[in-house]
C-alpha cells in the first residue's frame, strides 16, 4: 500500500535507450508517448543533452489515458520518471513510445 506521500523513481544512471543500434531514436521525427496508469500513477519522460544534461524535452506528468506527440530533439539521454499514486493499495504504469 502507498502512503500519503508519492514515491518517485527516476532512472538517471546513463543506460540510455539509444544504445540499441536497430532502434535508434531519430532527431526531427515525431513520436507518440502514451500512458496507461492505475492507482493515480503518473509518468514523465525527459530527454537531455548527454554532455550538458540540459533538458531538451519533458512530457510533464502524464496520467492514465494521456498522450503527447513531440519531435525528438538532438539528444539521447532519456530519463523516465515514474510517480506512484497515494493512499491506494497499488499503482502501476504501462508506457508506449512509437514513431509516427
Amino acid at each position: 500500500a502507498t502512503g500519503s506521500t508519492a514515491s518517485v523513481q527516476r532512472n538517471t544512471n546513463g543506460t540510455q535507450y539509444g544504445h540499441v543500434a536497430w532502434a535508434k531514436f531519430v532527431p526531427g521525427k515525431v513520436y507518440k508517448l502514451s500512458v496507461s496508469a492505475t492507482g493515480g500513477a503518473k509518468f514523465n519522460f525527459e530527454i537531455h543533452n548527454p554532455s550538458t544534461y540540459a533538458t531538451l524535452f519533458s512530457s510533464g506528468n502524464l496520467s492514465d489515458g494521456q498522450t503527447v506527440e513531440f519531435t525528438w530533439p538532438n539528444g539521447d539521454y532519456v530519463v523516465p520518471i515514474a510517480t506512484s499514486g497515494t493512499n491506494v493499495s497499488s499503482s502501476s504504469l504501462k508506457i508506449s513510445l512509437t514513431r509516427k
